[in-house]
């Protein structure tokens, strides 16, 4: 008896299981969200709040819709020269008389950039320094930006003008795997600076990190034999990505980001927010 009442448990359980099995409510797909395509300029506004010292205030660029998806967006950071230094606060119009930040503030930038069939659209990030930041500075930016703001983090670009260039570098020597691409225009690290130069062009050569650098012909501020200097060094190291180097011949002053940031000045059938965006970690 003892074993024909184990049998009918055995059995009742085995129906048990089946039914179950055929009553369980399958799992539900949930298609992917559809990407926004930005058509409206950026959304510019002047964060007069410091983010982490050096940086003080910032101007903040946003595509017109960041608010409407979960999306994760490409970060461009773009570090000044020391005509716009400022208190990031009374002083900090001063990011949007130059540069990136004048491209904001006139609204030139185009909304969408199509870089092998897909769509991008940048978050863009001006920040205001007095003090020059070192590589250890903008790393922590970096991280707070992208505690900030949805941030797609194989995709963080850093450029900049001047000094700005020469940061943008540092920044690069001492985090290269933090960037996807960098673009200095007329400044980088040098072999005058403190620090071991070659060492420093062979971590952003190892890193295989892309980068593009401008610089006018007849240069009064930073001479081109900087950039150049720079570019060599780093080639020597055979990286996966030549270092591209634009020279504008016959150009005098200072300001070749006026030429280098226009979203119409292209090579190769690229600009340089189209040449940054071929690129990722």
């Amino acid at each position: 008896m003892a074993m024909v009442r184990n049998l009918l448990i055995l059995l009742s359980f085995l129906l048990l299981v089946t039914a179950c099995k055929k009553d369980k409510v399958p799992d539900v797909v949930v298609p992917p969200e559809p990407q926004i395509i930005e058509t409206e300029p950026v959304v510019l506004t002047l964060k007069k709040k410091s983010l982490d010292a050096p940086f003080r205030g910032y101007y903040e660029g946003l595509p017109a819709r960041y608010s409407e998806s979960n999306q994760r967006y490409p970060l461009l950071v773009f570090l000044h020269g020391l005509g716009q230094r400022g208190d990031g606060d009374g002083q900090l119009f001063t990011v949007g008389l130059d540069g990136l930040g004048n491209l904001l503030e006139t609204r030139s930038l185009p909304p969408n950039f199509v870089v092998n069939g897909k769509n991008f659209s940048f978050i863009y990030i001006c920040p205001q320094y007095w003090e020059t930041p070192n590589g250890e500075d903008v790393k922590k930016l970096m991280d707070t930006l992208k505690a900030k703001y949805r941030i797609d983090e194989s995709r963080i670009y850093l450029a900049g003008l001047s000094v700005g260039g020469v940061v943008a570098t540092e920044a690069a020597a001492s985090y290269p795997y933090l960037y996807a691409a960098i673009s200095p225009m007329a400044g980088t690290t040098a072999s005058g600076l403190p620090g071991d130069f070659p060492n420093k062009c062979k971590g952003i050569a190892q890193a295989q990190l892309p980068i593009w650098a401008f610089h006018n012909e007849f240069d009064p501020t930073i001479p081109r034999y900087q950039t150049e200097e720079f570019i060599n060094k780093v080639k020597s190291y055979n990286p996966l990505v030549a270092p591209k180097y634009t020279l504008y011949l016959g150009n005098f002053g200072h300001n070749v980001w006026g030429n280098a940031l226009n979203p119409a000045t292209k090579e190769d059938g690229k600009n340089v927010y189209e040449w940054m965006l071929q690129y990722k970690r």
